[in-house]
């Protein structure tokens, strides 16, 4: 909608309220077509042409045309102030609708007042400049919109799936100064969002690149009501520069989260999230998907309460990864890392150590299955909670070369699958036994396998291999 209103500066409601009477009489007419807009649907257009006495100059009455291409109807916006000026350029000193076509090509949101300016982009390129006392819905239907947003709380969106919005929010010296919400239920939406700022992407049929800049920032992810069944999975990119903090909230929608230098807070809610570790740290409070911890080390991981949804993967040194179902797979990475199943079903998980020192706690209930790595462990695979029947677990070698004590292995219970692990997988031979000794006084048995594993097996000094290992 391209409309030219003056209205003067003092206080003279009943000038602004004729031009809008104008506007009001096309809609009676029918030649105008008022609709509520509803995110991620198309707008309808119907060209009018609409002309208003706005003042007076002298005696002489002062008219303004306004070229309707687009309408949008918001029951509580009162008469505005939109002032043209040269080079295609809108400046919205006030509450206002306006819609980008022909030579506007650019709005300049001024407000401070705390409302909204609603902005449609129709032209092939139109961009959106918004201070930091302003609130701007902002609807590209062109093809490429670029918007600046220096504060306030926003939503961006494209009409179309041939549309792309390139959206900077600049952000503030508080976590939440700057917000906008991004409708990417089609076209494509790229966001830089600065210190402090806050995103909420709304997930559809459409692509969403969300690149946070040094300082905090806090993205959260959901799917759009009503929107494709298999949206598209977000791209959500951490800072370059150390020490800075991504936080992202999903809630239902998808996303591929590289770190960079980021410290990384994932907030589980829902959704399904791929973690591609980084060099800062990862803290994870009950995920959904595949979550590797960063460079940093110091990762404290925990997966979903639903069962079989999760993996964990270890990086750095001191990690902690905790399994609060079961089903999931926590996998140590190079340090002194703590994998421990925490969750109280009948359903085990799979803990592999790593190539530091790793320490395992099998879920309670049993029925877990150990991959022993190439470094050293202690394990305690756990039998459930009733003494004579004990729940198996399983145990088997992810690498060859490491040592492991067990702490708890139950003979004619638990079994030890020297036919399965790294030698199935990679079509090898499986490993044997070399030689077994019993010590420490007879009442632990040392196990030296041919690829160079060492195994402890406490407490069953007497045992024999061939009712340990198969």
């Amino acid at each position: 909608m391209e409309i030219s209103l003056w209205v003067a500066a003092d206080s003279s409601s009943s000038v602004a309220q004729t031009a809008l009477s104008q506007l009001t009489s096309q809609v009676s007419s029918g030649a105008l077509s008022l609709q509520t807009y509803n995110p991620g649907q198309p707008v309808s257009t119907l060209p009018a042409t609409v002309a208003a006495t706005v003042g007076m100059s002298g005696n002489v009455p002062v008219t303004q045309i306004a070229t309707v291409t687009t309408a949008v109807f918001v029951p509580t916006v009162p008469a505005a102030t939109v002032t043209a000026v040269g080079g295609g350029t809108t400046t919205i000193a006030g509450l206002a609708q306006i819609t980008l076509g022909g030579s506007a090509s650019e709005v300049i949101n001024t407000d401070t007042s705390g409302d909204t300016v609603a902005i449609i982009g129709t032209n092939p390129s139109s961009t959106v400049i918004a201070g930091g006392g302003s609130n701007t819905v902002f609807l590209n239907a062109g093809s490429v919109g670029n918007v600046l947003l220096t504060g306030g709380n926003s939503y961006i969106g494209n009409s179309g799936s041939g549309s792309t919005t390139n959206t900077t929010l600049t952000g503030g010296p508080s976590l939440g100064d700057g917000r906008v919400m991004i409708d990417a239920g089609q076209g494509n939406s790229n966001v830089t969002v600065g210190n402090n700022g806050l995103v909420n992407v709304l997930q559809g049929g459409g692509s969403a690149n969300i690149m946070a800049q040094s300082g905090t920032v806090a993205v959260a992810i959901s799917q759009l009501p009503g929107g494709s069944t298999v949206p598209a999975v977000a791209t959500v990119t951490g800072s370059t520069v150390s020490g800075s903090e991504l936080i992202y909230i999903p809630d239902s929608g998808a996303a591929f989260i590289n770190p960079n230098a980021s410290d990384v807070i994932v907030l589980g809610r829902g959704g399904s999230e791929t973690l591609a570790g980084g060099t800062g740290s990862v803290t994870v409070f009950g995920g959904t998907g595949v979550f590797t911890g960063g460079g940093a080390g110091g990762n404290i991981m925990q997966t979903s309460t639903v069962n079989g949804v999760t993996t964990l993967i270890g990086a750095g040194s001191s990690d902690t990864l905790i399994a609060q179902a079961g089903g999931d797979v926590l996998r140590a990475g190079a340090g002194a890392d703590v994998l421990a199943g925490m969750g109280s079903g009948t359903l085990g998980n799979t803990f592999i150590s790593g190539t530091g020192t790793t320490t395992i706690f099998g879920g309670q209930a049993g029925h877990n299955t150990i991959e022993l790595g190439s470094g050293s462990a202690v394990v305690y695979g756990q039998h459930g909670t009733v003494a004579a029947s004990p729940a198996a677990d399983t145990y088997r070698l992810y690498q060859a070369g490491g040592s492991a004590t067990i702490g708890d292995f139950v003979v004619g219970v638990d079994t030890f699958k020297l036919t399965q692990g790294y030698a199935a997988n990679l079509s090898q031979p499986a490993p044997s036994v070399a030689a077994s000794v019993a010590v420490n006084g007879g009442k632990d048995l040392l196990v030296t396998l041919s690829d160079g594993t060492k195994l402890t097996f406490i407490k069953d000094g007497s045992a024999s291999t061939g009712a340990i290992f198969s």
